[in-house]
Formats: structure tokens, sequence, C-alpha cells
């Protein structure tokens, strides 16, 4: 057997070297910012909380977590979280419903069996140092350039929550 990695060749030119297969493992390389006003610093991207998980640091979160988006990588940051001591509760946000979740069926499977709860519709606009998180609900507008449904924030008074980390 033998492993080529990071290749920069052809797939076809990989096969005439008499590879049998060739596995593209393209997945995530960055963390998105979620720009939130207010002063809480406890916000983390989600590679740099995954990071200091696997590191197995002593990490504090909270009594409740939550964890904004709905890919895979909000799946992982949520199940592992759950794991942090001390913490009680993680909530995935997402701005849109259960069936525009991009996260594999099985990941957001895998997640709610570990307790893992999902509030759709929603998106966060402040965090502040009291855990006080303002929530804003969003509504299904038109669909989009990629064919997904718009969402666009309702008009609405938001509403709060409190979360020790986001």
């Amino acid at each position: 057997m033998r492993l080529v990695a990071f290749c920069r060749r052809p797939i076809d030119a990989l096969h005439q070297r008499s590879f049998s297969y060739v596995c593209a493992g393209t997945g995530a390389y960055h963390s998105r910012d979620v720009a939130l006003a207010g002063d809480n610093r406890a916000v983390w991207l989600s590679f740099q909380f995954l990071r200091r998980f696997n590191r197995t640091e002593l990490l504090t979160l909270g009594r409740s977590v939550g964890v904004v988006g709905a890919g895979n990588t909000a799946m992982d940051c949520a199940r592992a979280a759950l794991r942090v001591p001390g913490v009680e509760q993680v909530t995935i946000l997402y701005r849109r419903d259960e069936g525009d979740m991009p996260a594999w069926l099985e990941e957001v499977q895998e997640a709610r069996h570990a307790g893992v709860e999902f509030r759709y519709w929603v998106n966060p606009e402040r965090f502040d140092s009291d855990g006080a998180v303002t929530l804003r609900v969003m509504q299904l507008g038109g669909p989009s350039v990629s064919d997904r449904a718009h969402r666009g924030a309702t008009s609405g008074c938001p509403y709060l929550r409190r979360w020790g980390r986001a």
C-alpha cells in the first residue's frame, strides 16, 4: 500500500501511477467568525474550541453553552461541550429550520442522542458579560441565489436567553 499526502496532481495522473483508489478529503479548514455585539469575551471559534478540547485542556464553559450554526462542525462542538465538566445544557442556535441544516443526518442524530437541544429560526445578535444572549427571531423569505430558503430578521422584539459560553 502506498500513501501520498498533500498531493497536487490530477486524479487521472494518480491512476496512471497505479493508485487503485484516491481519497479526496477536502473538509473545512477554518472557522467562521460570529459578529456579536456586547461585552462577553467567552465566544470561541469552533476549531479553537475543538483543538483545546482534543488536547484535553482544562476548559471552563459554565452550565449552559450555545453553539451557533448547524453544520457538522457545530454538531462536533455541541457534543464535545457536553463532555466538559460543569456543562449541563448545550443548545444549537440555527437561523433556518431543521430541513435546511447542512450537517449530515447521522451527526444531528448523534447530537440529539447525546442530549443537545435545538432552537430553530433564531440568530444571536448580542452576548453580554452577564451571560444574556439576545436572539433575533428569523422568518422565511423567498429563495436565495443558492436556491435555499432565504431567511430574514423579523421586526418584532428580540428575546433574551442566558448562556455561559457561545
